[in-house]
Order: structure tokens, then sequence, then C-alpha cells
């Protein structure tokens, strides 16, 4: 990262399964910080956001994001959510669009 830095390269690409991967470390923080009924209800805005960017970065199509948006905003476990997020994260990783 540091030659990019120097090269003038500022854009540094994350893989989207790497993405997905922090977005559920980042969740289980939140669970720890906040507790399950609260945490699942305060990270949905963030759930809501990941989904944003997977189509920003091309890896959902409008129909995609409105059905993993679904999903993740129904669900009121905070393992289903895991589970939702792995099985984004295995979607991504098979649709052949791994790079930011």
């Amino acid at each position: 990262m540091a030659r990019r830095l120097e090269d003038g390269d500022r854009a540094l690409v994350v893989p989207v399964v790497a993405q997905i991967e922090l977005a559920i470390e980042h969740y289980d923080m939140m669970m720890s910080f906040y507790g399950i009924e609260r945490g699942v209800k305060n990270a949905r805005k963030h759930l809501g956001w990941l989904v944003q960017r997977l189509g920003e970065q091309q890896v959902l199509d409008q129909a995609g994001m409105n059905h993993w948006r679904q999903l993740l905003m129904q669900a009121n476990e905070a393992g289903k959510v895991i589970g939702l997020l792995r099985q984004l994260a295995d979607f991504a990783g098979q649709s052949g669009k791994e790079a930011a």
C-alpha cells in the first residue's frame, strides 16, 4: 500500500469478499457493544449501506440489491444475519466480481 501511495495511486482495491468479511466482524462488534436486540436494529442501516456499495460496485443489480436488502432488514436474529452475510459473500465470490 505504501508503494501505491508513493506512486500516486490512492485507490486501494479491497476484494468484495473481504469487504463482507469485515462487515461480519463489524456486525459482531455491534452485537457485543449494544446487545443482541438493540444491536440487530442498529446494524440495519450499516447493512443497507453494504448492499448499496455492492450495487455501486456492480456486484448486485437492482433486483439483487432489493433481494439482499429485504432479507437482511427482516432478519431478527444475529445468527441469521451472519448466515445471510456469508451467503452473500459466497454469491459475490461466485459472481467473479471479487475486486471493488
